[in-house]
């Protein structure tokens, strides 16, 4: 049943167990090939170690296979080492909502203190009410872990391992392994090192050596390329200089970017811009303010922030196909229909103006005193009935200066819904 609800073919059980209080010692010194996560199920607590592949869809996908459970995440916990690194995650669901958030993480990172129930956190120690330091939140952390597992259990408690399912373990085959197949040099666990990593190797073997042993930035940047161009249509057109494909349309441009390097990791980007819009902001900026910047209305979709890791270059061709498999996946399963969703007016507003999806940065708009225009154009277009409260929440708010604010009202009154035909 676990593996179900960890949907078809991405973990495997090694009929292995751990010892949870062992795990994060377990974790680091042993040698990994393959990405590691660990469930059990105690006191009707489904509990979850490291599931580092599309956690977020896990934890929704387990949310409607236990919809009675509490379904614990542990992404980390620890104090030892530098105090600017080390801390802790928890999380908790329950029937699909975030119950519980604990997050500590280096000295200038957020904390986040939430516990919707007020079980395991008093009301008084939220993070809306103070600050807390690591300590404190690890604390915090470890009681949860307790009162969730039993004090009594937690020494002896034991939580099984699933490993991901590797590239040619596969028993499917479908279009992004079909072109991980085509495009690259070889797939096996023989050893490889980027080329940055090893520069005066590759400078002493042969142009064949150099990419099967060393392979370099601009030799995997061209590989993925090669791979996303397979899965797109002709309509895209790729800018090499900037490692971008891009699709433009009237009022829309499409992209999907291949970013980071050998050094820090690859990644994938995918990128929808909203011109018409973009345009009307300037012009009813550009009748209030004297000098407006020309602000970008954009939705990014970052595949390592959903996959909680980037593509490393490392270890064997097998690893990375692996990793590039599932990162693209993420990509063309869940952002690339994204593009042709976010062109209806409706869907738009229902994901920018009535769920936790922001046009890119808007979610920053209160502390940076940026009225979002962009998101009271799309509840006009889609005659939303509550683009008032909209412009009252999101754009009046903001704006301090009361002469300033009566202009932006005025203006925005100005506008009509788009014709939906």
């Amino acid at each position: 049943m676990l593996l179900k609800a960890l949907r078809s073919a991405d973990y495997k059980n090694t009929n292995e167990s751990k010892l949870f209080l062992n795990l994060e010692q377990y974790e680091r010194k042993s040698p990994q090939k393959t990405i590691s996560s660990y469930i059990g199920l105690f006191n009707n607590c489904l509990f979850i170690k490291d599931i580092g592949i599309h956690s977020d869809n896990y934890i929704r996908k387990l949310t409607e296979y236990f919809p009675n459970n509490l379904i614990t995440r542990l992404v980390c916990a620890q104090i030892e080492g530098h105090e600017s690194v080390t801390g802790g995650i928890l999380q908790s669901f329950r029937s699909g909502k975030l119950v519980l958030h604990l997050r500590k993480i280096g000295l200038k990172n957020n904390d986040v203190i939430l516990d919707t129930t007020e079980e395991f956190v008093p009301k008084k120690l939220h993070s809306v009410n103070q600050e807390l330091n690591k300590s404190q939140v690890m604390q915090l952390i470890n009681n949860a872990l307790e009162r969730i597992l039993t004090s009594k259990s937690i020494d002896g408690f034991a939580i099984q391992k699933y490993d991901q399912i590797r590239f040619l373990n596969f028993q499917h085959q479908d279009n992004i392994s079909r072109s991980i197949y085509n495009h690259f040099p070889k797939i096996d666990d023989s050893e490889i090192s980027s080329a940055w990593v090893a520069n005066m190797l590759r400078g002493i073997v042969d142009e064949t050596s150099k990419l099967l042993l060393f392979p370099s930035a601009k030799e995997i940047n061209q590989i993925i390329a090669n791979i996303i161009n397979d899965l797109i249509d002709d309509n895209f057109q790729f800018l090499k200089s900037r490692l971008t494909f891009r699709r433009k349309k009237k009022e829309f441009v499409d992209e999907i970017i291949i970013g980071g390097s050998d050094r820090t990791g690859f990644s994938l980007i995918f990128k929808k811009s909203f011109i018409a819009i973009e345009k009307q902001v300037h012009v009813i900026e550009k009748t209030i303010l004297e000098n407006p910047e020309k602000r970008k209305v954009t939705i990014t979709k970052f595949v390592k922030t959903e996959m909680e890791t980037e593509l490393r270059l490392g270890k064997s061709w097998h690893n990375f196909a692996t990793q590039l498999y599932y990162h693209l996946k993420c990509g063309f399963d869940l952002y690339y229909p994204l593009f042709e969703e976010l062109e209806n007016k409706d869907f738009l507003n229902q994901y920018v103006n009535h769920s936790d999806n922001w046009f890119t940065g808007g979610n920053f708009y209160k502390i940076n005193k940026k009225p979002l225009i962009q998101n009271y154009i799309v509840a006009v277009e889609a005659e939303d009935g509550s683009h008032m409260q909209i412009m009252e929440e999101k754009v009046l708010e903001v704006i301090e200066d009361e002469i300033t604010r009566n202009k932006y009202k005025s203006e925005l009154r100005r506008l009509k819904p788009a014709d939906n035909t």
